[in-house]
């Protein structure tokens, strides 16, 4: 009887400290172990348990650096053949530009810069003598002169002036950019001439030239507002050219762009064309620009109603159009 308590109460307590304090025992044992020397180190239960899982898992690391790693890479070689081409297309290009000199005038001519005579002074030069570039009168527009006799051998060249140009078709065509440079809004509209003369007028010159003035009309309109680009057929007489200050004699093309913006005080009117103080640096670039053409150009502003920048082309020789001609004294 005594023997049987004995041994349930070693079998209780054996379970007790097999469940609470298996932990500590281990501790204690592993610690006075090492203090006796008798080994080395302790060893990590982990190292001995089979995880079939971690082969796996190394496998899928290397097929997501493989999936990373191939298209970069090919992106990389991909980038560095497209910069090696195109440096050998620009090498290419280089290699093929014409060397310009400038020819030296000869002794008592004038020299004067045009992109023709910069093209006719490509190496080798010819041998011939040097032939003085006369310019072309701004201020006599070429409708109203007689066409040229044939020029005596020797006699000054005149430049090539532009080919006739119908600025409907150059205004048209520039539309749908002109709406996308305009703020939505503001309303913009064309009123273009339906038979509107030919000028003379390059049509590149004459994009970048509205361009400029639509956008620096845009950029005065704070709010809402109207800009209008307009063309029309304007004769100059003796009659009428007092009531156009800054008009010419002959017969023109005008384009016109016009906001009904703040507008521009007197003084700031007065130094429109003034390269430094204006306050519409397209203008003052489209004066210069229609000049060398033989056209000029207006500016028309009140404070409160708006700004109206006119260019004058002069009409090309030999036009056929038929459409009368505005009268010159009032500026729409």
């Amino acid at each position: 009887m005594i023997e049987h308590r004995w041994r349930g109460t070693r079998a209780r307590l054996k379970g007790k400290v097999d469940s609470t304090d298996t932990t500590g025992l281990w501790s204690r044992i592993e610690a006075s172990l090492l203090q006796s020397g008798a080994v080395l180190r302790t060893a990590d239960p982990a190292e001995f348990i089979y995880d079939p899982d971690a082969t796996a898992r190394s496998r899928t690391d290397l097929r997501a650096i493989a999936l990373i790693g191939v298209p970069l890479g090919l992106a990389i070689l991909v980038a560095l053949w497209l910069w090696q081409r195109y440096r050998r297309r620009m090498l290419r290009a280089a290699a093929h530009v014409p060397v310009t000199v400038a020819a030296a005038p000869a002794a008592g001519t004038a020299a004067t810069s045009t992109p023709s005579s910069a093209a006719a002074a490509s190496v080798p030069a010819p041998s011939r003598p040097a032939v003085t570039v006369a310019p072309q009168p701004a201020s006599v527009p070429s409708a109203l002169a007689q066409p040229a006799a044939a020029q005596a051998p020797g006699a000054p060249l005149s430049p090539p002036s532009p080919p006739p140009t119908d600025l409907n078709a150059v205004v048209g065509r520039l539309e749908r950019t002109l709406r996308q440079r305009v703020p939505r809004r503001v309303a913009f509209r064309l009123s273009l001439l339906p038979e509107l003369w030919h000028c003379r007028v390059d049509p590149q010159a004459a994009r970048a030239l509205l361009l400029d003035l639509v956008d620096a009309a845009a950029a005065d309109l704070k709010g809402k507002g109207d800009l209008v680009v307009g063309t029309r057929n304007y004769a100059f007489t003796e009659d009428n050219l007092a009531a156009t200050p800054g008009a010419q004699l002959g017969e023109y093309v005008r384009v016109t762009v016009r906001d009904n913006g703040p507008g521009l005080s007197d003084e700031a009117l007065d130094k429109v064309f003034d390269a430094i103080a204006t306050t519409r640096p397209s203008a003052a670039l489209a004066k210069g620009t229609v000049q060398r053409l033989g056209g000029f150009v207006r500016v028309e502003s009140a404070e409160g109603v708006g700004t109206a920048v006119h260019l004058y082309f002069p009409r090309a020789a030999g036009d056929k159009a038929a459409a009368p001609a505005k009268p010159a004294a009032a500026a729409e």
